[in-house]
């Protein structure tokens, strides 16, 4: 049903030389094969809490399609550095051969903390620099 709508917004996109940038939220394994017939080029927001892994997806979908998010928020507002550190560069092997753009996986809540999200910015910008080395 939502299938010919999204590829003619594609393509219609598309004819405009613009990348398309899906927003889909929980859990959307079933529709990816659709997603990338239709022609959106990048998925958004990879909520971790819906199982969304991008190190997972970008094994099974390789260069068909890009992400973008999947750092789960509810790490920088309850986690320690030490969880955030390892989801961070857990996450970053999604990164290497391009392809994804680390970012979270929904909305920066009131309960976190500044100084670890500016921690894990400088981190992701010292460990995220292309080709990834981690």
């Amino acid at each position: 049903m939502f299938f010919p709508c999204v590829k003619k917004l594609c393509d219609f996109i598309h004819s405009h030389g613009i990348i398309t940038v899906y927003h889909g939220c929980g859990k959307s394994l079933a529709i990816f094969e659709d997603l990338i017939e239709a022609g959106v080029d990048v998925y958004n927001p990879l909520e971790a809490k819906a199982g969304m892994d991008p190190v997972e997806l970008k094994q099974k979908y390789g260069s068909r399609i890009a992400f973008y998010g999947g750092l789960d928020t509810r790490l920088l507002g309850e986690g320690n550095w030490e969880d955030i550190e390892k989801e961070v560069l857990y996450k970053l092997n999604a990164a290497k051969g391009g392809g994804y753009l680390p970012a979270s996986d929904h909305s920066i809540a009131g309960n976190v903390n500044p100084r670890w999200y500016d921690r894990m910015i400088n981190l992701l910008k010292q460990k995220g620099t292309y080709p990834i080395k981690l």
